[in-house]
């Protein structure tokens, strides 16, 4: 008995990129600075005291404030409210103290999540096709959401308080790693080789490893990546308890450049019209003598 070829895979993969993205991953809860007040935030970068991330006062001790690792970062964001952790199912209202960062992101609206991989063989490029989700991989890309420098310091103030963060000489430098599974439901749908919609449902798990202290703690949170014919949306809210406990949250949102742009790069049809050509080929080619 001979077993059935599935033919050769036809490696394709598009990025996951777009120009019009909102929402953010934020870090709430972990980086409480003693002593300190919302007023006596500094915006001189050289200051050791400069936090540039929106702070707010510690509901429960008004000498302290909580500093937030935002990712990316605008003016105006909204967070929800009440806001302030105490425990997974507690929440304080912070909204009368919260100031904004000092800068923007200029890339705010960009976004750059990762990528599908699929098998270009399975669409001819004819018609309708689907390439479902047990025929597809996920991959996410976190860097968009890690915390980094905005300022060079001096060289001899180093990481983690130095040019390792956004916030300079705090501890919110870190590497943020998303991890996808349980995709469901239709797919990619190709129409004439073309994406035009993209419909699934991935859970995942966001990890935030600080590199404060030798890379001491890190924070987990889970909940589901949604793609819904030419956006992506997240849906993170989560509680993670450590060496100190944070939310966090990533409600981040965009357009899709791929879908309505992206044509696949040799349909299965073409692949085999192309081969039988070289076989034509190769009978017509005349005998050396």
């Amino acid at each position: 008995m001979s077993a059935l070829s599935a033919g050769p895979v036809l490696a394709a993969s598009f990025d996951i990129t777009g120009s019009d993205a909102d929402g953010y991953f934020a870090i709430v809860g972990f980086n409480q600075e003693g002593n300190t007040t919302t007023g006596g935030i500094s915006n001189d970068p050289n200051d050791p005291k400069f936090f540039d991330y929106p702070a707010y006062v510690n509901p429960n001790n008004t000498n302290n404030i909580y500093i937030m690792s935002v990712e990316p970062y605008k003016f105006g964001l909204v967070y929800p409210n009440p806001l302030h952790p105490v425990d997974a199912t507690t929440y304080q209202d912070v909204s009368a103290t919260l100031v904004e960062a000092f800068t923007e992101d200029a890339d705010f609206a960009d976004s750059d999540i990762g990528g599908f991989d699929f098998d270009a063989g399975l669409v001819t490029g004819v018609g309708v096709e689907v390439v479902g989700v047990n025929d597809l991989t996920l991959n996410l890309d976190g860097a968009e959401f890690e915390s980094t420098n905005r300022t060079n310091l001096n060289p001899a103030d180093v990481g983690p308080f130095g040019p390792d963060g956004r916030s300079n000489r705090n501890e919110f430098s870190n590497a943020v790693t998303l991890t996808p599974s349980n995709l469901s439901g239709t797919g990619l749908t190709f129409v004439d080789g073309v994406l035009t919609s993209i419909d699934l449902t991935a859970d995942v798990s966001v990890f935030a490893a600080q590199d404060a202290f030798g890379g001491l703690g890190g924070f987990t949170g889970d909940g589901t990546l949604t793609f819904s014919n030419n956006t992506f949306t997240f849906d993170i809210d989560d509680f993670s308890s450590g060496f100190v406990s944070a939310r966090l949250i990533l409600n981040r949102t965009a357009t899709i450049d791929a879908v309505g742009t992206y044509v696949i790069p040799e349909p299965a049809s073409l692949a085999l019209l192309g081969l039988t050509g070289l076989m034509v080929l190769r009978r017509r080619r005349p005998s050396r003598s």
